[in-house]
This record gives structure tokens, sequence and C-alpha cells, in this order.
């Protein structure tokens, strides 16, 4: 039996572009044409919104990366990106997208499987966060957004 739970995800934004590799301090970068959204994932998960810079304003696709309140962040979504799919805990992600589904395994075993909606039917990526805690699946409509904890 898998021991990750559903985490409700606030409103963030209307659009995104992509989203970073959760840290091992559970912060979370999300990039939309509207703004810099940063999570700070926890039980309740807070959002600081910052207006002032937006799209590709701190976000290069060709490198993967955004550049926000000196740090670089990895980013995965809109551009692809490179997502942290393997836990250091040895659990594997898996995301169907044709099936609008994702699973879960670890030493070949399927822990658990769940299903997603992707209302705008374009990209979807999904990744662990570096220290295997989160478990984050998003897409271009944060209302589509899956976030999980253990």
């Amino acid at each position: 039996m898998s021991d990750w739970k559903h985490v409700e995800v606030p409103r963030i934004c209307e659009r995104l572009i992509g989203f970073s590799v959760p840290d091992e301090h559970g912060e979370l970068l999300v990039i939309s044409y509207e703004g810099m959204h940063l999570l700070k994932l926890g039980e309740e998960i807070k959002v600081t919104h910052d207006n002032r810079y937006c799209e590709y304003d701190l976000y290069d696709p060709n490198r993967g990366v955004a550049t926000y309140n000196d740090r670089l962040w990895p980013i995965i979504g809109l551009m692809g990106g490179d997502a942290c799919c393997q836990s250091p805990q040895g659990e594997e992600l898996r995301v169907v997208e044709s099936e609008n589904r994702f699973e879960v395994y670890k030493d070949g075993i399927e822990l658990f499987t769940d299903s997603f909606e992707n209302f705008s039917g374009d990209w979807v990526a999904g990744t662990f966060s570096t220290d295997g805690n989160w478990l984050i699946i998003g897409f271009p409509y944060d209302f589509d957004m899956i976030i999980m904890k253990r």
C-alpha cells in the first residue's frame, strides 16, 4: 500500500509555462504568463506571487532553467526539461500521457496508479522532489495540478 497522499492545490495562476523540481526545502517555482509563483509545500501550500517577471523574463527554455531569487531552478513543462523521475527511495514515476494516468513503481512492483485530467490537452510533466517526499504532476492549468506528499 502506498504512503502517498494528495494535498489540496491552491489557486496559483491562469496558465503555466512550467514548474521546477521541488527542492529539499519543499519549494516549488511556477512560471506563468502572469508572473512567477513560489510555492512552499506543506500540509497547507502557501503561494507567493511576483508579477514583476513573467513568461521568459527569467526563464531560459534552451537551458531549461529559471534564475529567480538568486537561485537556479530546473524547469519542466511546455518546453520539456529534466524531471526527477527516480526518487532517492528507489521509486520510479511514469506518466502515461496517452492514458491520462501516472504510476509509481519500486523494484519493478507497482505501488499505485492514479488518473488525471488535462483540460488543455496540451503538455503534462511529472517529477519527484529532490528528497523524494513530494510528487508533482503539472499541466498548463493549475486546477488540473496534482501535488502529493508522503
